[in-house]
């Protein structure tokens, strides 16, 4: 279905919509960021209802809320008349919002009264606002930027095979599909987390973080969330937002302490936020206006704290305004605190909340998540599994776009070990007393997995110090690695049988140690060959390895 008319239909099926959520124990691999339904300015908000009209309330003398010159401000949710959409973003004296038709419209700035299509674009897929300029995802994976006030939209040079978008104050992020995070903008506090405070104009990627699933760009500061759920943050540390002990600014990315299993992250003007995949809430940084939301107003706090929440409600979207922050819950319940001077949390009062607060409902709980093709480079062939498995979340982010590169030794481990903890539902712990002293995998983002993939006996190295984690992964490497994956979860082993090997002519060139395993996956149509070869050291593609994998979810009966 193509983009476009995929979005209008959700307008239509709004009220069945629920959350994309992690499988398993991978807490937050196969994340990818939402369309947002709500959005928080300087001073204002703006949300969409289940019909997908727009409301907005706080203050509108910027225009806003795109009510009209006779508006001052609005202290309860008020309907733009005649118009709707399927995303929303606040800046800082603006809004803008994406329409159906992959069209981003514009107002405020007390130059633009209503809700105004901007030229120059067009096939959108997700947008960002920052104190002045819009960012937007086309679906073609490339990244444009304007200033809101009536700026022209330009390619951002550098960027494609985008999955996500977030804008601070000055500083803008993108998510790359193969994990990489890439900043530009204003540095003056090391929000770029490139290892210095130079301003950039074109994107430069952010090192030390491994592969990313979500970003968020706040005032001075930004966070993200890697594939195993850990949040990391670099940039201003003045009131405590990097959730860190220390009070010094931060140039690269450092882990924050005391979280685990995120799957949504949200920064503000000098506060952070985070969602965890059971559903609790941590708060930490800036508090003086009840932003942190503790039922206190603190100076700041440095470490992540749990929010205590009405009713036990269940958070399933978050999102920081600059000094006001919300939650959603998924009813559609929407949930206030912090700043309101003009009244933007939406309570018909101007008075700050140290606390959530109920403050309106009916609006979208949650957006589907937003993409670029996601098959972008797939074989026509491909597709129809590929696409089975990414209905499941079960296709890496970093594969995107990028189905054709050969896959590594170190992906297809990474592979069986998320598959093997889906499956049996649990999480695999290593013992350190039997890790090995593999010295290329130090620092790898893979390097957690190879190691459960060692003590699951699925993998073996090179030496006792070198396992390869980069090099291709040839055929019959890969049977001995699957036939391994698929015996544990069965509880069995591999036979020490080569009799269906005898039916290739070139038998003689699979090894001893692999004949078994080739065995194994071609006697249970794991692995074909081709023109009576089973080419085993032929290399394999992560779109053939993908579908190999298809099949054994398949015949194992092991789709979730």
């Amino acid at each position: 279905m193509k983009k476009k008319a995929f979005i209008t239909l959700l307008i239509i099926i709004s009220l069945m919509l629920t959350v994309f959520a992690p499988i398993g124990n991978a807490q937050a691999a196969y994340i990818v960021q939402q369309l947002a339904s709500v959005s928080g300015g300087l001073n204002h908000t703006i949300a969409l209802r289940n019909n997908g009209t727009v409301m907005v309330w706080g203050s509108n003398q910027q225009l806003q809320l795109g009510l009209g010159r006779s508006v001052a401000e609005r202290l309860t949710p008020t309907q733009i008349q005649g118009f709707s959409a399927v995303s929303v973003a606040a800046g800082h004296a603006f809004s803008t919002a994406l329409t159906s038709d992959g069209r981003v419209h514009v107002w405020g700035f007390d130059k633009i009264e209503s809700p105004t299509a901007v030229q120059g674009i067009s096939g959108v897929a997700a947008i960002a606002a920052g104190q002045n300029d819009v960012i937007a995802l086309r679906e073609d994976g490339t990244v444009w930027q304007w200033a809101a006030d009536g700026g022209t939209p330009e390619r951002v040079a550098g960027l494609d095979s985008v999955a996500t978008i977030a804008a601070g104050g000055l500083h803008f992020l993108a998510l790359k599909h193969n994990g990489s995070i890439w900043a530009w903008g204003s540095n003056s506090h090391g929000q770029l987390g490139i290892g210095s405070t130079s301003n950039q104009s074109v994107p430069v990627r952010v090192d030390q973080i491994g592969a990313a699933v979500y970003i968020s760009a706040g005032f001075y500061h930004s966070l993200a969330i890697t594939e195993e759920g850990n949040v990391f943050a670099w940039g201003e540390n003045r009131h405590g937002e990097l959730g860190s002990d220390a009070s010094d600014n931060s140039l690269t990315p450092q882990a924050v302490p005391r979280l685990s299993d995120v799957t949504q992250v949200s920064a503000g003007w000098g506060s952070s936020m985070a969602l965890t995949a059971d559903g609790r809430l941590y708060t930490w940084g800036r508090g003086e206006l009840g932003q942190l939301g503790r039922g206190d107003s603190p100076s700041f706090v440095a470490a992540p704290t749990v929010v205590n929440l009405p009713d036990g409600s269940r958070p399933v979207f978050i999102d920081s305004g600059v000094q006001h922050n919300f939650y959603l819950n998924a009813s559609g319940d929407l949930s206030t605190w912090g700043q309101n001077n003009a009244g933007q949390l939406g309570t018909n009062r101007k008075i700050d909340l140290d606390a959530p607060q109920h403050s309106w409902g009916n609006i979208i709980s949650a957006l589907p998540a937003y993409t670029t093709d996601a098959f972008n480079g797939a074989s026509a062939w491909a597709k129809e599994e590929l696409s089975e498995l990414h209905s499941l979340r079960m296709t890496p982010l970093y594969f995107w776009a990028d189905y054709a590169t050969n896959m590594s030794r170190a992906e297809l481990t990474f592979m069986t070990v998320r598959f093997y903890e889906q499956i049996r539902n649990r999480n695999v712990r290593i013992n350190q007393a039997t890790t090995p002293r593999f010295m290329d995998i130090q620092g790898h983002m893979f390097e957690e997995h190879i190691l459960k993939a060692y003590q699951l006996d699925f993998v073996s190295g090179f030496s006792a110090t070198e396992f390869n984690p980069n090099g291709n992964l040839t055929r019959q490497q890969a049977a001995v690695i699957i036939s391994n994956f698929v015996t544990s979860i069965l509880n069995t082993e591999v036979p020490e049988t080569n009799i269906r090997i005898d039916m290739f002519s070139d038998a003689i060139d699979i090894r001893p140690w692999a004949a078994p395993s080739v065995s194994y996956v071609v006697e249970n149509g794991i692995m074909q060959g081709s023109n009576n070869n089973f080419n085993p050291n032929g290399l394999l593609t992560r779109e053939q390895t993908l579908l190999m994998i298809y099949r054994i979810l398949v015949k194992f009966d092991w789709l979730p």
